[in-house]
């Protein structure tokens, strides 16, 4: 199976590339400012950690018959543009003060953030599923105990 990206991860290794688009969803949540290397119409494939487990629990429960000569398939993710992820994150957390700021740097730009759109026949004809909406993904992405409001001694 192909993995899209998988957000969000605590304490993604900052020095990867992708790491953006887990620290961003963080940010939001901490109240800190933040700043995208990508550009707010740029395009990624994402599903959450709960979609990506589902799915690796789904595959190994498939019948090996069902798979055939298929050996290689993309996973089912949204494509999602950054703005629109940033815009759901911020819906989430309404009372985060951090503001994000676009900073598309070139060579991240083209590697995660300008995705077309993903063909994932194969992976929906044996059963697997994205996060269904955007609102999903980002609910299922943030840890269970993020969404409070953020108390004010709290805020940067």
């Amino acid at each position: 199976m192909r993995l899209p990206g998988i957000v969000a991860r605590p304490g993604a290794d900052a020095r990867l590339k992708s790491a953006f688009l887990n620290q961003v969803f963080f940010a939001v949540a901490a109240g800190e400012d933040f700043s995208m290397p990508v550009s707010a119409d740029g395009t990624s494939w994402l599903i959450s950690i709960q979609a990506c487990v589902d799915a690796l629990i789904h595959a190994a429960k498939l019948p090996r018959q069902r798979l055939g000569e298929r050996r290689a398939f993309n996973l089912p993710a949204q494509r999602v543009m950054i703005g629109a992820l940033v815009a759901a994150i911020k819906a989430r957390l309404p009372d985060s003060p951090s503001q994000i700021r676009y900073e598309p740097d070139p060579a991240v730009e083209g590697q995660f953030a300008s995705q077309p759109p993903l063909d994932t026949r194969v992976a929906d004809e044996l059963g697997f599923r994205h996060d269904g909406d955007l609102a999903t993904l980002v609910q299922r992405a943030l840890p269970r105990d993020v969404g409070n409001p953020i108390a004010p001694d709290k805020r940067a």
